[in-house]
């Protein structure tokens, strides 16, 4: 019997189509550093960091966007922070809203004794659940793959989150939308529900 379901974020309690097109609008003379960012979280996508948490994950992060795009690790840490971060944010509020019935959905959850988390592979998890109308208190636990240790699909991450909610992996359902990341709950002992984007 599962006693625990938890969520990917973008793509699952909203549908992000459109959204990278708008972050590049948002900011097009930082679409090459956006790129980069991209290049650079495939590269480090499943990847595990032990011992150093968020800061190492990100230290790392942000040195191959740098690398890339000949910037500093500070310059490249204010653009993910403070533009990208924040563009993101905001242009969910503008334009992004949570699927349609999925607050009754969560609260009957609930109701039924389930607990109810959210695993996101981005930070700023309260942030957006706010932006596209979700109360972040629908759910028992916020977690950024950073702070567990490794982005999707990385195994021991989705196990870190567990380990904090107190539950097995095989008492959990994880919900989302991309196979090759989100897929990663598998490998680490839990079910995986995969949703379509539409």
């Amino acid at each position: 019997m599962a006693k625990a379901i938890i969520f990917d974020l973008d793509g699952t309690l909203y549908d992000s189509a459109g959204l990278g097109r708008r972050l590049v609008l948002a900011a097009p003379r930082r679409a090459r550093t956006l790129a980069a960012e991209r290049r650079a979280r495939r590269a480090l996508a499943g990847r595990y960091f032990p011992d150093g948490g968020s800061k190492a994950v990100y230290d790392e992060l942000f040195r191959m966007i740098a690398e890339d795009r000949e910037m500093t690790t500070e310059e490249v840490s204010d653009w993910f922070w403070n533009v990208y971060m924040k563009d993101m944010v905001s242009i969910l509020r503008r334009r992004y809203k949570a699927r349609p019935g999925l607050v009754p959905v969560l609260e009957a959850l609930r109701a039924e004794g389930y607990r109810l988390a959210v695993f996101s592979d981005y930070g700023a998890v309260d942030a957006k659940l706010r932006a596209i109308g979700l109360d972040p208190t629908l759910f028992d636990g916020l977690y950024d793959a950073p702070s567990m240790g490794g982005l999707k699909p990385c195994r021991e991450a989705f196990r870190n989150v567990c380990e904090d909610m107190d539950i097995k992996p095989s008492d959990c359902y994880f919900v989302g939308d991309r196979e090759d990341t989100d897929g990663g709950s598998v490998k680490a002992g839990m079910r995986f529900i995969n949703i379509k984007r539409k």
